[in-house]
């Protein structure tokens, strides 16, 4: 699950980082409560996230506002047509 993970976070059509934003896959809104309940020893999505900076090309200085839950976290628009393959 780890390395499918990798995967999906390395693909720049879903997730990446651009003017001191993190766009990611709205698969993380809608689940956010799983990311809240500890999943991955994780509290939130920006900690979990955080697990996959070099995934997703998170510059350092950035770190801190992670681990602050402080980033911008953009949700980018899901394609339905994904669920058609």
């Amino acid at each position: 699950m780890n390395d499918n993970t990798r995967l999906f976070l390395r693909d720049r059509s879903r997730n990446y980082y651009a003017n001191e934003k993190l766009y990611v896959s709205r698969i993380f809104s809608w689940y956010s409560e799983d990311f809240e309940l500890g999943w991955n020893e994780s509290n939130s999505v920006s900690e979990f996230l955080l697990n996959y900076r070099d995934e997703l090309e998170i510059p350092e200085r950035m770190l801190p506002l992670f681990k602050q839950n402080g980033v911008s976290i953009r949700f980018s628009r899901y394609d339905w047509s994904l669920n058609g393959i």
